[in-house]
């Protein structure tokens, strides 16, 4: 496993319940991996660059995911982090062709999306 910040500053300036809620995601992607990719390598990287947004890529070398299936639906979890990320305002993008591994993309803008997920409780 690989595991990378850039920009960690950057990154040290997400509100505690949109970071939480990165960290969540990850988590699920990670146990997806875990489940069903049946990969030797995972790569985890959040990328604090830009002060718009936070980018938080997890990518494997597993089987990938067949084109045929929708992966909303198919019961891995994949759903939950798309509503996820746009709850956060972002967005969840997902690469993969079968046997060539699997590359998953969030991308949320640094303080926006719902007044749930901020850290002000008015």
């Amino acid at each position: 496993m690989d595991v990378q910040t850039i920009n960690e500053p950057a990154c040290e300036q997400i509100p505690s319940l949109q970071a939480a809620m990165l960290y969540r995601m990850a988590q699920e992607l990670l146990n997806n991996v875990r489940k069903h990719a049946m990969a030797q390598c995972v790569s985890i990287t959040l990328d604090g660059r830009s002060t718009q947004e936070v980018i938080l890529e997890v990518s494997d070398d597993g089987k990938g995911l067949s084109p045929q299936a929708p992966w909303a639906s198919r019961g891995n979890g994949l759903g939950g982090l798309q509503e996820r990320a746009h709850l956060l305002g972002g967005t969840l993008t997902i690469f993969s062709e079968p046997g060539q591994g699997s590359a998953f993309v969030v991308r949320v803008p640094v303080g926006s999306g719902p007044s749930a997920y901020t850290d002000r409780h008015d």
